[in-house]
């Protein structure tokens, strides 16, 4: 995997991916896919690899249909929040553990391990492929630097997922102290209230008074909504003003799960939405210079988004596909509003008394510790997984016979993964006979 190869079939797509193109149909998505998964060295030159390829771009058409995500109602819980910083901050802060816990079911969460973070101590977050001219696919510089093995760049295996105690992952955030940057889950925060009592406009009807706060559980991609024209504001946290500029320059940003986005657009093509338009915020984590506590908030309107691949998306047992959200800039890349930070605000205080109040009141629900794993239960775990994959892309397999004989025009990847049905059968039978 470490030099390059011709993929002359995705010279086009990548041309198209690398502008921020928004998808128009079903087979564009697929074809990003492609484009995402050659980055990142998933060709189809080896059963495990198409497998993957054909589970993925199912998931990624369902994500761009909106037919993944369902009984969600993003409209229908907003709040004004209260007057006082303080006591806004405490609800928001709250709201955070719960939506972390989805509403206090779910007390683990999966952690993303690196094989080549932990054996090198190199964080490399992208894709190790780019494109050059000619269609050709060639080892990025940080990747070929370190001489990486196939299987250290093999993403499949490159990646493993781990159970972790979401009360300890939080309390990694919530315990932060105030450096050269303020914590995001604080920045958050102060910019949700700002925006909600700061008798700011709405940036599509101009009205004041009319942005409120959505408390439900999921709320990717609509923290605020305005109540008069059903616009919706997605608020993310980032470094500071010079890499807002550089962002804005990009006209594009990676943000949460492309299913939300989508299921989100769906819900606002209905007839009382269509002309709301959807905005992205940017809350800057360190103060503007010479400004004092003051955190700089910038707007840009999105257009669309892309799908995207990320560390998190190679999980055997949940596929996730995140967002490449394209955005415009707004307001000549003037700030929108900033956010004063008051000065006695005891940031580690009041998050971990927030915190505690929260976690002591459901002390017991139980946490998973994160602990050691040997080479064999390492193994076990591995078949385990490559077993609920296999199931999935038989179950996956019978749903494309289904569609076969109702008739309707199977896409090449589904006549690819439809012709490796006895091989996935035989597959299974081993690993499943040797658990036995």
């Amino acid at each position: 995997m470490s030099g390059g190869f011709n993929t002359g079939r995705f010279r086009s797509a990548e041309r198209r991916h690398q502008r921020p193109t928004i998808p128009r149909n079903e087979a564009e998505v697929i074809d990003q896919i492609g484009v995402l998964l050659a980055k990142w060295g998933v060709t189809s030159k080896t059963e495990t690899h198409a497998l993957f390829e054909g589970r993925l771009k199912e998931v990624a058409a369902n994500c761009f249909n909106a037919t993944i995500v369902r009984n969600w109602k993003p409209f229908d819980i907003t709040v004004a929040l209260p007057v006082d910083t303080i006591d806004s901050l405490k609800i928001l802060l709250d709201h955070n553990l719960r939506q972390v816990t989805k509403g206090g079911i779910e007390y683990t969460k999966l952690e993303t391990k690196d094989m080549i973070k932990d054996k090198y101590d190199a964080f490399l977050p992208f894709p190790p492929f780019n494109f050059v001219r000619g269609g050709n696919l060639v080892l990025s510089r940080p990747y070929k630097e370190l001489r990486l093995s196939d299987e250290e760049l093999d993403p499949l295996l490159r990646f493993t997922y781990t159970e972790r105690s979401v009360k300890e992952y939080m309390l990694d955030q919530f315990n932060q102290v105030p450096n050269e940057e303020y914590p995001s889950h604080l920045v958050r925060a102060l910019a949700l209230h700002e925006a909600v009592n700061g008798s700011h406009p709405c940036l599509s009807c101009g009205k004041v008074g009319c942005l409120r706060w959505n408390s439900a559980l999921r709320s990717d991609f609509c923290n605020i909504i305005c109540v008069d024209c059903n616009s919706v504001y997605s608020l993310c946290c980032i470094a500071g003003s010079e890499k807002v500029r550089k962002v804005f320059k990009n006209k594009s940003h990676f943000r949460g799960s492309y299913a939300h986005f989508q299921q989100l657009r769906s819900l606002m093509d209905e007839t009382n939405h269509r002309d709301s338009k959807m905005f992205l915020l940017f809350a800057t984590r360190s103060p503007a210079y010479q400004r004092g506590n003051k955190l700089p908030v910038y707007a840009a309107q999105i257009m669309g988004a892309q799908p995207n691949l990320n560390s998190d998306s190679f999980s055997p047992d949940r596929i996730r596909i995140k967002s490449n959200v394209v955005f415009k800039p707004m307001l000549d890349e003037v700030a929108w509003f900033s956010v004063d930070v008051p000065n006695d605000l005891d940031v580690v205080g009041i998050s971990m008394e927030v915190f505690h109040a929260y976690f002591d009141a459901n002390e017991d629900k139980p946490t998973v510790e994160p602990r050691s794993e040997s080479k064999e239960s390492h193994c076990a775990r591995r078949s385990e997984q490559q077993i609920v994959s296999l199931t999935k892309v038989l179950a996956q397999i019978q749903s494309i016979k289904g569609k076969q004989e109702r008739g309707i025009r199977l896409q090449e990847w589904e006549l690819d993964l439809l012709g490796r049905e006895t091989k996935v059968v035989k597959k299974l039978e081993q690993l499943e006979g040797g658990n036995e």
